[in-house]
């Protein structure tokens, strides 16, 4: 066992009669695809994939708790926002470049727990940091950015442990 993290994203898809031609097609290709023609005919659906995955990063993982679950760390659903998701790449960025493990405590520190990892300021640690940055920042740039609801892939943070 281990600290699970996921960040999902969430896409809702239109197949009513009246929605854009081009949501229709999306929704019968995507029901075709998974060999499901002629159920749910004329409705809707919500693609859901995982955008980022981690194990044992636990500092990126207490950085979720605090600025996203209100400090409640329970292994619940919880909804990110671009923002929150770029204060995040901001805080690897400058945490991978310094390389110091007191800057990194002080601003993305480990959590200590059972199945969390190790919480030592080492070179896998700044390793999990920079990568989190780059992926979460590639992420970020494939993802739409209007706030309309049914183009919108809505993030969501999970853990367990």
């Amino acid at each position: 066992m281990g600290l699970d993290m996921t960040l999902s994203g969430k896409r809702y898809i239109r197949g009513y009669e009246g929605s854009p031609e081009s949501e229709q097609k999306l929704y019968k290709d995507t029901m075709e695809s998974l060999g499901l023609t002629g159920v749910g005919e004329g409705t809707h659906m919500y693609v859901t994939f995982t955008a980022m995955d981690w194990r044992k990063c636990s500092a990126v993982h207490n950085w979720f708790v605090v600025n996203v679950q209100d400090g409640e760390d329970n292994c619940g659903s919880y909804g990110v926002s671009r923002e929150q998701i770029g204060e995040l790449i901001d805080l690897c960025e400058r945490v991978a470049k310094s390389g110091d493990p007191e800057y990194a405590e002080e601003h993305l520190p480990t959590s200590m727990g059972s199945f969390f990892g190790s919480t030592e300021y080492d070179e896998y640690y700044f390793e999990q940091i920079d990568e989190t940055a780059r992926r979460l920042a590639e992420i970020l740039t494939q993802l739409p950015e209007t706030p309309d609801f049914f183009t919108n892939v809505r993030l969501e943070y999970s853990s367990s442990w």
